[in-house]
């Protein structure tokens, strides 16, 4: 089989969500069929030398608002974006030169039996270039569900309306474009509903992990606690925010004094503040290899509360055997059983009572840590989600 696939960010290297899954779906398609990968990023990313896929890299930059634009023009650019029928993302990612690149694209089509796009806004160039028939859009994350979460947490007044104004257009948005679609792949079953009347055309593929060998218990820690996270994301920000001020400190650790590593790069100053003296707190940006940071873990804690897609450090703590605390956002969509599995707690004291539970019982530990372990060795490693993949291009 002849595929297209066309992603909106570069998959090399796989250093986050998005990144890792379209990395890994190329891998399995171009080892299988002959495939042509399109990455509309401004690269180029040298791909993997064993990776068989062609790779070419289509530049694109969205537009850049000026950065101080004077009252009037904010307020015409608001009115503009209020009476536009389409979402703020579409309107980011188009431009003459994408709309080029599709048209393009569509001219080759004919040669291809399947043509793979990742994300809604940039299908939606594919269809009106008229690129087809055999359309398969990846959804990643529905976007306007992940939206409306962000939505809650801003205060009343017109940026709330706006921002709700906005999440309506996007649902509409990506609900037509996933009517169009010859199929749809979403990364779990409650985003199936979310697409509408196109639900029925919803494939789902979830996120996988990679299966790494257990952690030796010799090698943990007494009291170290792990949060690991791209903190760009914005609700990793708020995640560690929230453990470090609201959590940590009814922690009580027996045996040793409570602490914690952040992992992840792109801290912002804000979080990079709370490693202070006698604060207990490390706060470590990109680490290249994670092992030794599960290894010295006594519990990984996950505290999101906002957001949306798969939190894949979940799976990947669960796959080294590890305690993991979640709340019950980060564990959304994932099939983990709270209680046998890991710990669910959606309060600062519930958290924290948890993770107190977790430090003074190495049983406890080491019995979640199997389970949870052997619940992502049989639902999420990528040899089955591959099972998955395989069925959405056969069915």
């Amino acid at each position: 089989m002849k595929i297209l696939y066309v992603t909106n960010a570069s998959p090399w290297p796989p250093s986050s969500g998005g990144a890792l899954r379209d990395y890994h779906f190329i891998s399995h398609l171009s080892a299988r069929h002959d495939v042509r990968v399109v990455v509309l990023d401004r690269g180029p990313v040298p791909a993997p030398t064993d990776l068989p896929a062609r790779v070419e890299f289509r530049p694109f930059a969205p537009p850049i608002r000026p950065a101080d634009p004077s009252k009037w023009r904010m307020r015409w650019t608001a009115a503009r974006e209020v009476l536009d029928p389409a979402p703020q993302i579409a309107r980011a990612h188009s431009g003459d030169d994408l709309r080029g690149t599709f048209r393009t694209l569509a001219g080759d089509a004919g040669g291809y039996d399947l043509v793979w796009i990742s994300r809604a806004h940039t299908a939606r160039h594919a269809f009106e270039a008229g690129l087809g028939p055999r359309v398969v859009v990846d959804f990643v994350d529905v976007e306007w569900a992940a939206q409306r979460s962000h939505q809650a947490g801003i205060p009343f007044g017109p940026y709330r309306y706006l921002a709700a104004l906005d999440t309506f257009k996007l649902a509409r948005f990506e609900r037509r474009i996933a009517a169009k679609a010859w199929r749809c792949v979403v990364c779990k079953d409650e985003d199936r509903a979310l697409l509408g009347a196109a639900s029925d055309l919803a494939h789902v593929v979830p996120n996988g992990t990679a299966i790494h060998a257990t952690c030796p218990p010799a090698a943990t820690v007494p009291g170290r606690l792990l949060f690991v996270g791209l903190m760009s994301y914005g609700p990793n920000r708020d995640a560690a925010t929230w453990f470090v001020r609201d959590i940590f400190p009814g922690i009580a650790s027996p045996g040793a004094p409570a602490e914690i590593d952040i992992v992840g790069r792109d801290a912002p100053a804000e979080i990079a503040a709370f490693q202070q003296p006698g604060s207990r707190v490390s706060v470590h940006g990109f680490v290249p290899d994670l092992r030794n940071m599960y290894e010295a873990a006594s519990v990984v804690v996950c505290p999101i509360r906002t957001g949306s897609g798969t939190r894949l450090k979940v799976l990947e703590a669960l796959s080294y055997g590890k305690a993991v605390v979640a709340t019950t956002e980060a564990a959304s969509g994932l099939r983990l059983r709270p209680g046998v599995d890991f710990l669910a707690a959606d309060s600062a004291s519930d958290f924290a009572k948890a993770c107190t539970r977790l430090l003074g019982d190495p049983d406890l530990r080491a019995s979640l840590g199997r389970s949870g372990r052997t619940s992502v060795l049989s639902r999420y490693s990528w040899d089955r989600v591959y099972a998955d993949l395989d069925r959405v291009l056969t069915s």
